[in-house]
C-alpha cells in the first residue's frame, strides 16, 4: 500500500476501490428449512459498491453502506425482498440525517442520488 502525494478524499476512495473484492457467502452446515437454495435479499443498481450490510445498532433495522468513486453524482436504486417501512440516510454512527421516500407502488424500493466520491449509510426498517 502506498501513500499518495495528493491525499484528497477523492483519491483515497478511488484507491480503496482498487482493493475491493466481491462478497462470497458460504454455508457450513446442511439443515432443514423452507428457504430456496438461491435468493436475493437486496438488489443495488447503480455505479456503487456495497461496503457493508449489517444489523443496525438499534437492533430493529438493517444498515447498508455504499461507496461511490466516480466524478459524477450517481442515481442508485435499492430493492429489498420485503416491504420497507422506513428508509433514511444516516451518518457513519447511524444517527438519522435525512428520510428517504419508499416507492409507494412497490413498497420495497428506494432511489437516492449519491454525490461524487462519497460514502452513504442507509438504514432500512422492515
Amino acid at each position: 500500500l502506498g501513500i499518495e502525494k495528493d491525499c484528497s478524499w477523492k483519491n483515497l476512495i478511488r484507491g480503496g476501490f482498487l482493493f475491493s473484492h466481491p462478497l462470497y457467502p458460504y454455508s457450513n452446515t446442511i439443515h432443514q428449512g423452507d428457504a430456496p437454495l438461491s435468493h436475493s435479499f437486496l438488489k443495488v443498481e447503480g455505479n456503487v459498491k456495497a461496503a457493508a450490510w449489517k444489523c443496525g445498532e438499534d437492533k430493529n433495522s438493517w444498515v447498508l453502506r455504499l461507496y461511490h468513486c466516480s466524478d459524477q453524482p450517481e442515481k442508485v436504486n435499492v430493492t429489498a425482498d420485503k416491504k420497507i417501512q422506513k428508509a433514511e440516510i444516516t451518518d457513519i454512527l447511524e444517527r438519522p440525517q435525512e428520510e428517504i421516500c419508499v416507492r409507494e407502488e412497490s413498497g420495497n424500493q428506494i432511489e437516492i442520488i449519491i454525490p461524487q466520491c462519497s460514502i452513504r449509510t442507509i438504514r432500512l426498517t422492515f
